[in-house]
């Protein structure tokens, strides 16, 4: 079994709608407005996968464990930002995405996998979340046809 698989059965991961493998473990027990204030799920990408571009209404943190490692890829207020998670020099061990940001994240290794925790400050929901297609990323970057492989495609 690869390790990729072990991580999936060790931490009940489930498929995710804008690709990858997750499972919740933390939801603050505090709460604002009706929504928990914080919230934490494993993540994992394995070889060939794609976590399409998608946005949150949520501030999120990422955290690299293991693996390959992983470039997210942003769109926020015209600019488009990359940043490489992972142990390599130039890559880092976490990463800030703001609420509002149109992101996506893919292996530095087609053949790779990269396990990490995802947390969300409030907690996640799926009523702030939705995948973005290949109009909508054309539009927020244009001339970026380099991107559109990692739009959603329904």
């Amino acid at each position: 079994m690869s390790r990729a698989e072990e991580l999936k059965r060790q931490y009940q991961l489930e498929r995710h709608p804008e690709g990858g493998w997750f499972s919740e473990y933390y939801s603050a027990p505090f709460l604002q407005e009706g929504r928990p204030l914080a919230g934490s799920i494993y993540f994992l990408l394995d070889a060939g996968e794609i976590s399409h571009f998608h946005q949150i209404d949520c501030d999120e943190l990422w955290y690299f464990h293991e693996g390959c490692g992983l470039r997210l890829t942003l769109l926020l207020e015209g600019r488009r930002e990359e940043l490489l998670l992972g142990t390599e020099t130039g890559q880092r061990a976490a990463a800030v995405i703001p609420a509002g940001a149109v992101f996506a994240a893919e292996n530095l290794s087609p053949e790779g996998f990269t396990f990490l925790s995802c947390a969300t400050a409030p907690a996640f929901r799926y009523e702030g979340f939705r995948l973005v297609g290949r109009e909508e990323i054309t539009a927020l970057a244009p001339g970026a046809d380099d991107l559109l492989r990692l739009a959603y495609e329904a």
